[in-house]
């Protein structure tokens, strides 16, 4: 699904497409008209799970994996991958194509913003922050405990210094690598 998607829109701009010839460009891509149904379809399947689980748990989802705090979610994963598995085969597919990667049962998990999140997993701390140097954010972490670091996320604004590895062009055209901070402000909606 995740390659649906990301072939079919993702990586290329709604407005740019010709409808004759999208089968036959040199980039490859799906019809976006596919993508956008594989998209939606992840979602409803998401609902439908996220209906079935605790009110008080955490779910997080790519379009294809969840990681969540509710212990009960792989057996409604598993019952539901059996389901699509075998709706395939009636379609003629011998294809786990549209299953779910189930990634983790974590004791804490916080959404920050989009694709920026963290997790206990063995009483230890550990982030996605897109677009973040792991070493930096592990090393902002280091000497803190585990209800530290959930402490300092619970923050409206968190700055992980040296965490974002970007190139500067000098005047005399020569390029190097500089550091800056990676800010992360949490969004309204979460």
């Amino acid at each position: 699904i995740d390659t649906l998607y990301g072939k079919g829109i993702q990586q290329r701009s709604i407005n740019n497409i010709n409808p004759i010839n999208y089968y036959k460009n040199e980039e490859h891509y799906i019809c976006p008209q596919f993508s956008f149904h594989a998209l939606s379809r992840a979602r409803f399947e998401l609902i439908s799970i996220i209906n079935k689980t605790k009110p008080e748990c955490w779910i997080n989802s790519d379009t294809d994996c969840i990681k969540t705090t509710d212990s009960n979610i792989t057996n409604i994963i598993e019952q539901r991958n059996k389901e699509i598995i075998e709706e395939n085969k009636i379609a003629g597919f011998d294809s786990d194509c549209g299953t779910w990667k189930f990634e983790g049962i974590y004791p804490r998990f916080l959404q920050l913003c989009n694709k920026v999140y963290c997790y206990e997993e063995n009483n230890k701390i550990n982030c996605t922050f897109a677009g973040c140097l792991e070493t930096a954010w592990r090393e902002y972490f280091r000497n803190k405990t585990i209800d530290e670091s959930f402490e300092i996320l619970s923050k409206d604004k968190i700055v992980i210094p040296g965490g974002v590895k970007q190139i500067k062009e000098n005047n005399d055209k020569t390029k190097e690598y500089v550091l800056s901070d990676y800010i992360i402000k949490k969004e309204a909606h979460t």
